[in-house]
């Protein structure tokens, strides 16, 4: 980023390096994919920067922040929907007591008819005109 300002090209390593570390050790705290971005920006033009001079370290942090700020903002909200109570109780509710209907005096009827259906259900289905064998047709 640094050489593509005119004026940069009368430092010598030891000063670029030394400006570099500079920019860097401001933006410690911010992803190095979002420096490598604004970087590119402000070689292209794309920053919004005076393009005569070369970025000062906090005009450079402002483009970082820039790049960097939706992504702040969206980790924000997931943070507070990830802390966020749930709409329902933490733990469920025991079951209602189950209560046995009102005697009616009528459980014989009921469990004979019980019995009596079970009983159809266990017999074996009749066979169909198709599945009888014609030499035990009379037995």
């Amino acid at each position: 980023m640094l050489g593509a300002f005119p004026a940069m090209s009368r430092h010598d390593t030891r000063a670029a390096v030394a400006m570099v570390s500079g920019y860097l050790s401001l933006l410690t705290d911010r992803p190095p994919w979002a420096v490598v971005e604004a970087c590119g920006k402000v070689r292209s033009g794309e920053a919004g920067l005076d393009l005569s001079f070369c970025p000062s370290q906090p005009q450079f942090a402002v483009v970082v922040r820039a790049i960097v700020a939706p992504f702040e903002s969206r980790l924000q909200k997931i943070s507070k929907l990830l802390q966020a109570e749930a709409p329902w109780p933490a733990e469920p509710k025991p079951p209602a007591a189950r209560t046995s209907p009102p005697p009616d005096g009528d459980h014989a009827r009921r469990a004979l008819d019980d019995l009596t259906w079970r009983k159809v259900r266990r017999e074996p289905p009749v066979p169909s005109v198709f599945e009888l064998d014609p030499e035990t047709w009379d037995q």
